[in-house]
């Protein structure tokens, strides 16, 4: 029997281990919630998702039936051999996927074979072609509630230009919208361009992160924590790879609107810097209390670290190596 893998959902030989009747799975499901499962190709939406037979063929039926503590996982569609890329899941409807508040402590999973930053052979989830504005919910996966997992999921953005994943709060004023303490971990943000609002575009929902994740040409900014009607609090990018084309990139992490308690660290910032905009690796702009910026690889000479960073107040800037394998500030 293979190793015990307790990361993420509870795995005993690479094998999901679910409860009586189809869940729970994982940690807090231990003491309330289910397990649901999405199978865009054999499932069908009068199914009640419980088992993998019974599976839901939409995510938008999987998340509605869902309450707050469940889990949802995602087969991913059968390989086209001759296709470059995985084949994909669109929306049912001409709208994008959201997760509304109700939903908290909910977590969505990809059930696809392989792990890792820049494995695209996992859960591929693209947005729909007809959802083209950049406005407020045209996001390939809008999340409105606390506390969200969304692990193991290739997104691409279709034909919106919002972003390919947005966290979106109200500044914690009411109990209808916010993703607090929200986190995106081992995904891969693909091709996000056509200068939208970032690959990861969270807005007024504290203490988010990515976590171990491929942003790979997501133009203007591949990350962006904002402040709009309060503080960007609690920033955390740790673990990511980060590629591109420099001239249509204007930074890969931008953090703005007064932010508190940003950590970037052990990140790999492949490409040379940015030449558009802002034209930073990172720019952490007007940062205020305590942040760090550590252990990070940049691919350019970076003889000085406002050549491709703008650190903000506050903030330790330890131990970053660049091109020329020397530790910059």
């Amino acid at each position: 029997m293979g190793a015990t893998h307790f990361s993420g959902p509870l795995y005993n030989g690479g094998v999901p281990i679910i409860g009586s009747g189809g869940g729970p799975t994982r940690f807090y499901g231990w003491w309330t919630g289910n397990a649901y499962f999405v199978d865009n190709t054999n499932g069908s939406n009068s199914n009640s998702g419980l088992e993998p037979g019974k599976a839901k063929l939409d995510l938008a039926s999987a998340i509605t039936a869902a309450s707050a503590g469940d889990v949802i996982y995602i087969r991913p569609k059968a390989i086209v051999s001759a296709a470059t890329d995985p084949t994909y899941i669109t929306p049912a409807t001409a709208a994008n996927w959201t997760i509304p508040y109700a939903k908290y402590n909910l977590s969505v999973i990809g059930a696809g074979p392989q792990l890792g930053p820049g494995q695209i052979h996992m859960t591929y989830l693209r947005g729909h072609a007809s959802v083209t504005t950049g406005t407020y919910g045209s996001a390939t996966l809008t999340v409105n509630a606390p506390y969200t997992s969304i692990e193991n999921l290739a997104f691409h953005r279709g034909g919106n230009t919002r972003a390919l994943v947005e966290f979106h709060g109200d500044g914690l004023t009411t109990t209808a919208l916010n993703a607090f303490g929200s986190s995106v971990n081992n995904c891969e943000f693909r091709y996000g361009n056509a200068s939208m609002t970032a690959g990861l575009y969270v807005v007024d929902s504290w203490y988010c992160g990515a976590y171990n994740c491929h942003f790979q040409r997501n133009n203007p900014v591949a990350i962006r924590f904002y402040g709009s009607v309060s503080t960007a609090v609690g920033n955390y990018v740790v673990g990511n790879i980060f590629d591109g084309v420099v001239a249509d990139m204007s930074c890969y992490v931008n953090i703005a609107g007064l932010p508190d308690y940003s950590y970037i660290r052990d990140n790999f910032f492949n490409s040379a810097v940015p030449t558009a905009g802002l034209a930073k690796y990172i720019y952490n702009e007007a940062h205020v209390n305590t942040g760090l910026i550590a252990n990070n690889y940049f691919g350019a000479d970076l003889s000085t670290v406002t050549t491709g960073i703008v650190q903000g107040t506050n903030v330790t800037v330890v131990g970053n190596f660049d091109t020329t394998a020397a530790i910059v500030a």
